[in-house]
């Protein structure tokens, strides 16, 4: 598993919920797995449509980040941090 342990303890978490039985089947970690990945690529659109703000904002503004940080509501440091993401 590549995740950390929190996650798999989430997962096991869900598997336990979902699962008729006693027993966690393939097909119940499968239900599992497929509702973290879902939250994976939301949380990956949702990242790559901030950069890309972000930089539309720098590039409007002539690369001031104290303005942009400041138009969007965050720190130049988390600025700085949502850019290398």
């Amino acid at each position: 598993y590549q995740g950390n342990i929190r996650e798999l303890r989430n997962i096991l978490t869900r598997a336990t919920v979902l699962a008729n039985t006693n027993i966690i089947d393939c097909h119940v970690l499968d239900k599992c797995f497929k509702i973290n990945t879902h939250k994976e690529i939301k949380d990956l659109n949702l990242k790559s449509n901030e950069r890309l703000y972000l930089s539309q904002l720098l590039e409007k503004h002539h690369q001031d980040k104290e303005k942009v940080a400041q138009i969007a509501g965050i720190s130049v440091r988390s600025l700085y941090r949502k850019l290398s993401e």
